[in-house]
């Protein structure tokens, strides 16, 4: 189904039979990639809600973490620049510009691209992503520098501030009954373009607890870390240790630390912390003090993914026993009304349960109309970009 281009991923698939996901990842991505379209195209540019901008940043992002967990790692990186301009406009360091959405939209149509190409098994020419990734790095720059020219409180106007602060991290794996397997984590993280480094700390061998320790420099957040590293190990096997230099690290709210999706453990209440944990966060605080968070229960799902070859065998099994009811119907009218009557009743019964059944698993099947239609809106806009108009589109049903 993939190609995957990682060794340490190779080994983990040996085990684990990770193929068997892909499919799963390959529906996930495509769906996310045309809710990111379908945003772009409606956006308005020149007052974008915050809600659409975090949607779109949230569809990336999917993305992304499903890239790096089965090791496409040029699906990984093309996103990683697309979270980072996102993640610029969504915290309104930056307008968002035709440009900017036209790029996004290009971009987009790479990932699509490249999804189709890692499906059929990583056959052909890789997809060229080089100028895309750097127009997208030229307007993500753009916007830094735009912003970072902007007067302080003060009125001074700010001076060299660089685009991204690199983070200094002790990262503490175990323990784990083979130590030697952490070492993964290293191949898993190299496979990321731009994200950073990680080695060793520990010259390959485990302390007395059996934890082993590595030092990351990266301008990545703890969760998208995690999405990476709980991919080999649990997630109560790592601990994340800040060690950026404060004079180096600026001030980050909760949401730009972890996107709102994870919590971080110095943004907890007092209430939650004891005096000595508050003062130094010891790993065993942090997970105490999180332990204590409680935890929301997950909603239940309001779908269900089923294979379209089940759906089919269900509407040919479906079809079978429509005929078999038609040949009992058709029997039926020998039968004398008085002495069968409860057989002819039950007839009656099955014929109208066969047919409300027969409509609601052909209503499975069928698709909106606006399957077809949701691919104007696009065509347009290139085409109107191309003649220099403007073209306004209505289409009403679905």
């Amino acid at each position: 189904m993939g190609e995957i281009t990682n060794p340490g991923i190779q080994q983990a698939a040996d085990e684990f039979d990770l193929s068997q996901f892909y499919q799963i990842f390959f529906e996930e991505a495509g769906e996310n990639l045309a809710n990111y379209e379908s945003l772009l195209l409606a956006i308005d540019v020149d007052a974008a809600s915050d809600e659409d901008l975090n949607a779109i940043f949230r569809a990336a992002h999917s993305i992304k973490g499903g890239a790096a967990t089965f090791g496409f790692s040029d699906i990984a990186e093309l996103t990683h620049e697309l979270e980072t301009l996102l993640d610029l406009a969504r915290r309104h360091e930056l307008q968002l510009t035709t440009e900017m959405v036209d790029c996004l939209l290009q971009s987009g149509d790479a990932l699509t691209a490249q999804l189709a190409r890692h499906q059929n098994s990583g056959a052909g020419e890789p997809i060229a992503t080089a100028s895309l990734i750097s127009a997208l790095r030229r307007l993500s720059q753009t916007g830094v520098a735009s912003h970072a020219s902007q007067p302080d409180s003060s009125g001074n106007t700010a001076k060299n501030v660089p685009a991204i602060v690199n983070r200094l991290l002790d990262v503490h794996v175990g323990p784990l009954t083979d130590p030697s397997f952490a070492d993964n984590l290293v191949n898993l993280f190299s496979e990321i373009p731009d994200i950073g480094s990680m080695v060793a700390s520990d010259d390959g061998k485990p302390d007395d607890d059996g934890k082993r320790h590595f030092r990351v420099e990266t301008t990545s957040v703890d969760g998208d870390l995690m999405d990476l590293f709980t991919f080999y190990v649990d997630r109560d096997k790592v601990v994340i240790q800040d060690v950026t230099p404060k004079a180096a690290s600026p001030a980050k709210s909760e949401a730009e630390l972890g996107y709102g999706f994870f919590v971080d453990p110095a943004t907890l209440p007092a209430a939650a912390q004891e005096p000595s944990e508050a003062a130094s966060t010891p790993p065993v605080a942090v997970a105490k003090a999180v332990a204590r968070v409680e935890k929301p229960q997950p909603a239940e799902s309001a779908t269900l993914r089923v294979s379209v070859e089940k759906v089919d065998q269900l509407i040919n099994l479906v079809g079978e026993l429509v005929i078999t009811q038609a040949m009992l119907a058709q029997k039926a009218q020998a039968l004398d009304p008085a002495k069968d009557q409860n057989i002819i009743g039950g007839l009656s019964d099955l014929e109208r349960n066969t047919r409300d059944l027969q409509e609601a698993v052909m209503s499975i099947r069928m698709i909106p109309m606006s399957f077809v239609f949701n691919r104007f809106p696009r065509m347009l806009r290139d085409l109107a970009a191309k003649l220099g108009k403007q073209v306004e589109l209505k289409t009403s049903g679905e």
